[in-house]
């Protein structure tokens, strides 16, 4: 939610120069993975939290949380 001035890549690397110690990102899921942990291992920050992509409360038979499945881990 800060730095959004910034595309989301760059957001770690001001973090780190604002004084912060740790990063959290809420939905990263259009980025590249590999480019995101890129763009953290720059900023020498560990990510501290990373949200779960939203279930769809609108379909009553859709999934209601799924960070916790085998095989579909977020993994940076």
């Amino acid at each position: 939610m800060l730095f959004t001035e910034y595309p989301l890549l760059e957001r770690a690397v001001a973090a780190k120069r604002a004084g912060l110690e740790a990063v959290e990102i809420l939905f990263p899921y259009d980025e590249n993975t590999a480019k995101l942990g890129t763009a953290l291992a720059r900023s020498g920050l560990p990510l501290a939290l990373i949200n779960c992509p939203p279930p769809n409360y609108a379909d009553p038979d859709g999934p209601r949380g799924f960070a916790a499945v085998v095989g579909q881990e977020a993994r940076f």
